[in-house]
């Protein structure tokens, strides 16, 4: 599911849905690549950001909405 990249970067090998999984704790182990090398284990937490990926549903049909108007005369004056 996670890899580990040469430059240290932890990336994905599947897709992640956050509706599935929020955060992950993966245990990783870090050894320097000395004569004698020394070596250390550490949780990194992986929080999973949720995008807009499912199309908006209205449960019961269509639905009617109304603006007022001074919300509407707002809106055209900021954008002058």
């Amino acid at each position: 599911m996670f890899e580990i990249n040469p430059s240290g970067e932890i990336i994905t090998l599947v897709d992640i849905d956050r509706e599935e999984v929020a955060m992950y704790t993966l245990l990783v182990k870090v050894t320097d690549s000395t004569v004698n090398p020394r070596s250390t284990l550490t949780n990194v937490t992986v929080t999973i950001n949720d995008i807009n990926d499912n199309t908006p549903q209205f449960v019961g049909g269509a639905v009617l909405t109304g603006v007022p108007v001074e919300i509407s005369e707002v809106r055209k004056n900021m954008q002058h």
